[in-house]
């Protein structure tokens, strides 16, 4: 890789824009290998040399900080961008060419060794889940991307046999112009519409996974998700195509029948996983994420044996459907990494005796439509709406709420917590989905989770 980024940066003015996770790793890289390199960093948070004493000892080193930190984007010859900065923050008349991405470099570099995972929702889980499974196989394997470890982080610990499992977001496959060997795309909801132009955009990013595959690759997607298979109509896919389903249809090279998992090519048909066996991915949704990381798992030979006990010794990953515990004799449910509707509506499938849900947080302008029409005709007595987008899906639900059902809009979260505790049935579940991002109240859906978690778990009986 080192020989790629020194081409990539040689006699240019680079600009690295964003410093946070990626782009510090990116500057350390090349720090590491290339001493002398001219660099501007551009950020908005102005006390940024304050904070890393580093940079204030850099004598190759330019800061454009605060509002403008993106000052120097028309005078470089590249930028490495930060993939939370969306395109908007650039001048208008950018070279979209001169703008690169850590994922890109990253997969440039080892594109025969990564396993890409995408989708909307699930791709953490689907990520972490092939990683258990080939840690039971094999030391010699990483995971990497969005689930929380920039890929520059681990160049140390990379070898020509390394297996990489990279979770990719829209916002870091954006800038792709290479797709990795392995590609998983699980499903394509409307979410991040306020990064993108367009919903089609935010479509096409997720896309870029499959698209500069090469015949010899492989892809791995839901085919029952009509983005998806709209994408694919669109752009020629060069790739070895394996279909996963909830049903038996012709073509598909993995669905669930009678209570068990099939892989299937050609004639050969193989039960691989039993889906009464011991497993922590509650839900119809993960039985989807399993059957992804299973059809990996048979494309690269791992035996059935291993899946199964990779399946049964991994752990689900916190903020998602985790069970908290109980008080009053009510259990409760943290699943804020629901931010978009469709993933609020897998929750309450997922979970039998929901008495309530807590629904809201930032207002992106997502159609609640579904979901709350389906709540409507629900057995679920209450619901608990938060921050301005739980106004405005109260709003729309007095319209339609069973006569029987209890509405509350809450001021704050102690609120939001104390109308759980006080307003559920006994034996019921009281579920956090909140089916909207958290960064109203939230820096993250991690801190709105674990707060959760923190006021529950004051009380005695949890």
């Amino acid at each position: 890789m080192t020989d790629y980024l020194g081409e990539l940066i040689k006699g240019k003015r680079v600009l690295i824009l964003g410093f946070g996770k990626e782009g510090q790793s990116t500057y350390r890289q090349i720090r590491k290998f290339f001493p002398d390199q001219d660099l501007i960093i551009g950020d908005k948070n102005p006390e940024l040399c304050e904070i890393y004493q580093e940079l204030a000892n850099d004598s190759h080193l330019i800061l454009r900080l605060g509002n403008e930190y993106c000052a120097d984007a028309l005078s470089v010859g590249l930028i490495i961008k930060s993939p939370g900065i969306p395109f908007s923050e650039l001048p208008e008349t950018i070279d979209r060419e001169i703008v690169q991405s850590q994922a890109d470099i990253f997969i440039r570099s080892f594109r025969n060794q990564i396993i890409g995972i995408t989708g909307t929702k699930g791709k953490s889980t689907t990520s972490s889940l092939i990683y258990h499974i080939l840690k039971g196989v094999t030391s010699n394997v990483l995971l990497v991307g969005n689930i929380g470890l920039p890929p520059f982080e681990m160049l140390d610990e990379i070898n020509s046999e390394t297996i990489i499992v990279n979770e990719l977001s829209s916002h870091q496959l954006e800038r792709l112009r290479v797709s990795p060997k392995y590609a998983i795309l699980l499903n394509v909801f409307r979410e991040h519409l306020d990064h993108y132009d367009s919903y089609e955009a935010y479509q096409e990013a997720k896309f870029n996974i499959v698209r500069y595959q090469q015949p010899e690759d492989y892809f791995i997607y839901f085919n029952e998700n009509p983005i998806i298979n709209k994408l694919i109509n669109l752009h020629s896919v060069k790739s070895l195509k394996f279909p996963y389903s909830d049903t038996k249809t012709i073509g598909i090279s993995c669905y669930q029948e009678e209570g068990f998992i099939i892989w299937q090519q050609g004639k050969a048909r193989q039960a691989v996983y039993e889906l009464s066996g011991k497993r922590s991915l509650a839900g119809v949704h993960n039985v989807l994420n399993l059957m992804a990381a299973i059809s990996y798992c048979k494309i690269a030979g791992i035996s059935d044996e291993k899946i199964e006990e990779g399946i049964g010794s991994f752990s689900a990953l916190p903020h998602r459907l985790e069970y908290i515990g109980k008080i009053n004799e009510i259990d409760f449910y943290n699943d804020s990494i629901a931010t978009i509707p469709e993933a609020a509506l897998a929750a309450i499938h997922a979970i039998s005796g929901v008495n309530t849900i807590i629904l809201g947080g930032k207002d992106r302008g997502l159609d609640y439509s579904d979901l709350l029409n389906y709540l409507s005709s629900s057995t679920i007595e209450n619901l608990i709406f938060m921050g301005e987008c739980g106004n405005r899906m109260q709003d729309e639900y007095r319209n339609i709420a069973d006569k029987n059902q209890k509405i509350f809009l809450a001021k704050d979260f102690a609120e939001v917590v104390r109308l759980g505790i006080t307003k559920t049935a006994t034996g019921k579940v009281c579920l956090l989905s909140p089916a909207a991002a958290s960064y109203d109240w939230f820096y993250n859906f991690e801190e709105r989770g674990n707060e959760f978690k923190r006021l529950l778990r004051a009380f005695p009986e949890i």
